[in-house]
């Protein structure tokens, strides 16, 4: 299951957590069905 961190909205601030562009500070590991707000965008591929 895809997680916040894999989200094109996060930003990595630490090693387990991080920032959402659209929610605020979120834990890496958060399943992306808790979303706040469900706003997850997968991340491209590179």
């Amino acid at each position: 299951m895809p997680t916040c961190s894999d989200c094109a909205n996060y930003t990595p601030k630490g090693n387990d957590s991080g920032e959402c562009r659209m929610a605020g500070p979120v834990p890496a590991d958060r399943d992306a069905a808790r979303c706040p707000v469900r706003l997850f965008v997968p991340r491209p591929a590179r």
